[in-house]
């Protein structure tokens, strides 16, 4: 049985001990097509950050490795674990060129299990939202389809 994410601390590099292959934070820029970044920006109930970490991490991360996205990084604002506040958990993943979003959006939008699993983190967070980026000079090409 593999020890829970919380074991390892909080470091992206110690999460890999505990779900080996879950982050892969080598930089994508140079592939062939162009990256977007899929940017995911959660507001936690005070004192809940921690536990939506490490639920996402061994919960939310393989799934959106096998629909593609590479996991970049994981964000918390400000960096202290709050028992008393929210924290800002800003996590990026990479997806590479328009082929792989739609592919990944696709996936996604056919899953129910991605909303019952945001609907059981309701207890953690007080708003989610999602955004989509690339680099400045990757822009002209994603809107050449």
């Amino acid at each position: 049985m593999r020890a829970p994410p919380s074991a390892y601390g909080t470091s992206p590099a110690k999460w890999e001990k505990a779900l080996p292959g879950a982050f892969d934070g080598r930089s994508v820029r140079g592939m062939a097509d162009e990256t977007i970044y899929v940017i995911d920006r959660v507001v936690t109930k005070p004192g809940c950050a921690r536990r939506f970490v490490e639920a996402y991490v061994a919960e939310y991360v393989p799934g959106g490795r096998r629909r593609g996205m590479t996991l970049d990084r994981i964000l918390v604002s400000p960096p202290v674990w709050f028992d008393d506040d929210s924290n800002t958990v800003t996590i990026t993943w990479t997806v590479d060129g328009v082929h792989s979003w739609w592919e990944m959006t696709r996936q996604s939008r056919r899953d129910p299990g991605l909303g019952e699993w945001w609907s059981g983190m309701d207890e953690l967070i007080v708003e989610r939202s999602r955004t989509m980026a690339a680099h400045a000079d990757d822009v002209e090409g994603l809107n050449d389809v």
